[in-house]
């Protein structure tokens, strides 16, 4: 055959999209049961439960270009979040041109600088507009720290910083030190500004079963672990199959074994707890909420049918509680589901453990200095694609199997180099 891709995650399952589309015969060769890699959804006694807490933004060039995002039935989040501090007291901090009803609980908040002061607020909100103003080249050429360092510089005051920015940072870099390069933060930073994260319809999984949806019959093959990659073939249990090219689409941690001498990043860990709470929850908690309390455990909770009620069986409601780290005991439970009780205002027994998702392996880590697009082309005929050759996100993963397509169809005399 043509290309051989291992692994069927949103990488591999891009490149081969774009692969198929040039008429090359290709087939992914995947080792679990089912695709999407990192990027999944279960039903678990009615509810949808995610591989961790995930949203896709529709902001994301990559999304607009490689998914009918319409057909996802997208659910967004409401442009802002709130900021717990116990007992169900928060501040909830919106856009107030997109969220006016929020607009006197931010006043109130911000004047009471509990979340810091509306200066800092102010500072921090013109921080992320600028990063959805500029070019991305433009954003990639600036000095390169730290993002906390960088939000400081600009003016971020500390009380915002402590409340606000590091637990709602620590959730989506999954560190809490904010040591997370400035260059992907931007980034990150601008597709908040351009755009609203949200939910499938269907949970998560909807986004790689859609692309798995485009491959032709026979292309996709689960259940097939690949042991060893050499130029022009792959081998496992199923014996040896020999293509002109190969794409390695795998996790970093796979990659590195199956391409030795391959630099691949250290991994960044998360825990999900997934509770069932009651149906009141639903009708009066669709933001994200961040906890603002000092020695916090969590980065944040969302109680996810808020945005999406399929996620939960009628009557019910789903709330995704995330820490970083890999927490799978049962200490670590009951401590989460305490702490999201205490942040969402209602008792811990009303919340009941429906899964936990510990990951340890999230994404990968993007300290300074960092390489925004690391190589896809190994040698002729041998291609690696995953987020970590680009942004650790699903803009990444989606964009590095459009660029390692582009190197195959490359190699394969179908394009210029």
């Amino acid at each position: 055959m043509d290309v051989i891709v291992v692994g069927a995650g949103l990488a591999g399952l891009n490149a081969a999209r774009l692969l198929c589309e040039r008429g090359l015969e290709v087939a992914v060769l995947e080792a679990g049961p089912s695709v999407g890699g990192r990027v999944a959804s279960d039903v678990v006694d009615g509810f949808t439960i995610d591989r961790g807490f995930q949203l896709l933004n529709p902001a994301y060039p990559q999304a607009r270009e490689a998914l009918d995002l319409a057909a996802l039935d997208l659910r967004a989040f409401p442009k802002g979040m709130a900021v717990g501090f116990g007992a169900g007291d928060r501040v909830i901090l919106a856009d107030p041109l997109r969220q006016p009803a929020a607009v006197p609980t931010s006043v109130a908040g911000s004047v009471s600088g509990r979340a810091g002061r509306l200066w800092e607020h102010a500072v921090l909100a013109a921080y992320v507009a600028t990063c959805a103003a500029l070019p991305e080249d433009r954003l990639a050429r600036r000095p390169d720290v730290p993002i906390g360092e960088a939000l400081a510089r600009a003016g971020v005051g500390p009380a915002t910083m402590e409340h606000l920015v590091v637990p709602f940072l620590t959730g989506v870099f999954a560190e809490p030190s904010l040591m997370t390069s400035r260059r992907y933060a931007d980034l990150v930073l601008r597709s908040f500004g351009r755009g609203a994260p949200s939910l499938p319809g269907a949970g998560m999984r909807a986004v790689p079963l859609q692309l798995a949806d485009r491959l032709p019959p026979g292309v996709l093959r689960t259940e097939h672990p690949v042991a060893r990659v050499a130029h022009g073939e792959v081998s496992g249990d199923f014996g040896v199959l020999r293509a002109r090219s190969v794409v390695v689409a795998t996790d970093p941690a796979t990659a590195g074994h199956l391409l030795p001498g391959l630099a691949v990043p250290g991994m960044r860990a998360l825990t999900t707890w997934y509770l069932a709470g009651p149906a009141e929850l639903t009708a009066g908690h669709p933001w994200l909420v961040v906890d603002g309390r000092a020695g916090r455990f969590l980065a944040n909770v969302a109680v996810v049918s808020a945005v999406v009620p399929g996620y939960a069986p009628a009557g019910r409601s789903l709330v995704a509680v995330t820490a970083v780290g890999e927490h799978g005991d049962d200490v670590s439970a009951r401590r989460a589901r305490a702490a999201a009780a205490d942040l969402l205002g209602v008792s811990a027994p009303d919340l009941h453990e429906v899964a936990r998702r510990p990951i340890g392996q999230a994404l990968p880590e993007a300290l300074c200095p960092m390489v925004l697009r690391r190589p896809v082309r190994l040698d002729d005929g041998l291609v690696v694609v995953g987020d970590h050759r680009e942004l650790p996100s699903i803009q990444g993963a989606l964009a590095s199997g459009a660029r390692g397509a582009a190197a195959v169809a490359a190699d394969l005399g179908l394009v210029a180099a």
